[in-house]
């Protein structure tokens, strides 16, 4: 029997040029115009700031407790994506190595933020809406957390020459450091072990009345 196993982020200068010659430029003059000249200045500077303000949303995807590793698995493959309540697609970002990950949102208003993981992993909840309002979390300053509550490891125990195999094999999965989990095929020969911290290990079948072709390989 055939083991498969598939794994289902002002200041500034400024130059006053003067002509020289008899006539005079009162200071007077001089003041009222600088001031206006820097009034028109903060006037375009206020007005620029306010179009380009960033609100941003941020946070961490952590490991839960649960899932602890002596392997911590690199988080970056997760993808952070930003959608309007109505389900609009706005943005998305990656997460850095250690988990965190910033949204930049340039209107005021509700979204959604929404996790997409590699294959099997599963999060405590793939998504959460926020609010970038002024009593929104965001606003606020406040971290959006997510995390990782399992690895999934799924696969097939296949019949030799078929696409199909049998239930009831027993499956054995051992890490490196001695932790077991174990589960048995389903109809169609289909596995799956849930909640299993990232890291390497054997997967081993058995069963009393099949023999198999291999019978543990390193997952």
């Amino acid at each position: 029997r055939l083991v498969k196993v598939q794994l289902d982020r002002p200041s500034f200068p400024v130059d006053l040029g003067f002509c020289s010659g008899p006539r005079m430029i009162s200071s007077r003059r001089l003041n009222a115009g600088l001031v206006l000249f820097l009034a028109l200045v903060g006037t375009h500077l206020s007005c620029t700031c306010a179009q380009e303000d960033v609100i941003g949303c941020g946070g961490f995807v952590r490991l839960s407790g649960d899932v602890a590793a002596d392997e911590k698995p690199d988080l970056s493959p997760i993808r952070v994506k930003l959608y309007t309540l109505g389900g609009v697609f706005k943005s998305e970002t990656e997460c850095a190595p250690n988990g965190y990950y910033y949204l930049p949102i340039y209107e005021k208003g509700k979204y959604k933020i929404q996790l997409e993981g590699p294959p099997g992993w599963m999060f405590d909840s793939p998504e959460k809406d926020v609010s970038t309002e002024d009593d929104g979390p965001c606003m606020q300053g406040k971290d959006i957390d997510f995390s990782v509550v399992g690895f999934a490891l799924a696969g097939q125990v296949r019949t030799e020459n078929s696409d199909s195999g049998p239930a009831g094999v027993y499956l054995k999965l051992q890490s490196k450091s001695g932790s077991t989990f174990s589960t048995e095929t389903t109809e169609g020969g289909v596995f799956t072990f849930k909640d299993a911290p990232h890291g390497t290990y054997k997967l081993t079948a058995h069963h009393q009345r099949y023999k198999f072709r291999r019978n543990s390989i390193d997952v």
